[in-house]
């Protein structure tokens, strides 16, 4: 009798194996091993045992004016992949993290584009409604589309041009915001989230604006710090991301090249008006925060071995003259630190990564 080998594992045993890897290069690879292997794809995908894979985040370039192949680097697993390169700007992201693709209107008809499989999705037009450049935005998992674009203006730097559209499932038209703002003229970075019905944005530190179709209100957050003595960073980044049925708003400011302090708050809707309160670090102990834009989001610490309660982003400071400070970051909300885990490839040109959480469904393909 021929001795079993490794191609006569149980199918069942398989896909047993399949389901706990994390990393979508190794997915890919243990699918391509031998005909038996590849196999098993086909019973993984209806069993709920497929797993759920861990993000890469988008590598931003640019040479000499011109945009270089995408490129998505796993740092879990020291892994990159490149597709060919499309337009690089005007991100719209599914908020787990699960699609990426870029936006482009013409004739006011808004198209998707995705980068890695070339699909395109075509969204109903806009009326009347013509954008100077192309906005960004989230898809999120009720369906609903949300596209904003926040400029300044070139000469009076205080003053806000905020415009957006939401398009809820089963909508024939989307619902569209425009909004001017003054502000203290500080380059805080802006954010913006759509949620039931509220356009929210922010334009300053410690001040959201929540914006129907109807009217517009003003939401102030005491700035937290450290040190009495130092009222607030000088630098800070914002992002926003729905997890656990909240909505919740995380801020990382910057002291120095080796200080960050990551801040998280909920947006409690019980009240009138709505307001933000703080998130104590202790509440996202089962969680992982991924920062990014246009996309942010959390995934189970169980994913990650069980080591929770913190949050990856990636610093990028242009004129910074230690380039080699920048990278992506893991702070921990336990012990208040940040360490640098991986560096950035050469040539970032933006402040923000992109994340994706490939899909191992459609991954299988790959490894007939």
């Amino acid at each position: 009798m021929r001795p079993k080998g490794w191609s006569d594992l149980p199918p069942d045993l398989l896909c047993e194996i399949a389901g706990r890897l994390h990393v979508a290069t190794d997915f890919v690879t243990f699918h391509a091993v031998c005909r038996p292997w590849r196999s098993s794809r086909d019973l993984l995908s209806g069993t709920a045992a497929v797993p759920r894979l861990l993000p890469w985040f988008h590598a931003l370039t640019e040479k000499h004016g011109q945009s270089s192949p995408f490129k998505f680097i796993c740092n879990f697993s020291k892994s990159t992949y490149r597709v060919l390169p499309r337009q690089r700007r005007n991100w719209v992201c599914s908020a787990d993290g699960a699609t990426v693709g870029y936006l482009t209107i013409k004739q006011l008809r808004p198209t998707l584009h995705d980068p890695i499989t070339g699909a395109v999705t075509d969204l109903p037009r806009f009326w009347h409604y013509t954008w100077e450049e192309d906005p960004r935005g989230i898809v999120y998992r009720d369906g609903s589309t949300f596209l904003y674009h926040i400029s300044r203006d070139a000469i009076r730097r205080s003053t806000i041009r905020f415009r957006a559209a939401a398009l809820r499932p089963g909508d024939a038209e989307w619902t569209l915001v425009e909004r001017t703002f003054e502000t203290n003229g500080s380059q805080t970075e802006f954010c913006a989230a759509y949620r039931r019905g509220m356009f929210l944005v922010s334009l300053e530190s410690s001040l959201w604006h929540v914006v129907t179709p109807g009217h517009s209100f003003e939401v102030s957050v005491p700035r937290p710090c450290v040190d009495p003595d130092e009222p607030d960073y000088p630098e800070r980044s914002n992002y926003i991301l729905e997890s656990g049925g909240e909505l919740l708003w995380a801020s990382v400011q910057l002291q120095d090249s080796k200080t960050f302090l990551v801040t998280v708050h909920a947006l409690e809707e019980a009240t009138v008006p709505v307001r933000w309160v703080v998130k104590q670090g202790h509440c996202l102990a089962d969680r992982v925060l991924f920062l990014g834009s246009p996309n942010s989001f959390a995934v189970k610490a169980s994913l990650l071995g069980g080591q929770g309660g913190c949050a990856y982003f990636v610093y990028h400071n242009s004129e910074n003259e230690t380039p080699e400070e920048s990278g992506l970051f893991r702070y921990s909300f336990i012990d208040g630190k940040a360490e640098r885990i991986q560096r950035l490839p050469q040539e970032w040109e933006d402040q923000k990564c992109t994340w994706l959480v490939p899909q191992p469904t459609p991954l299988l393909q790959f490894s007939k």
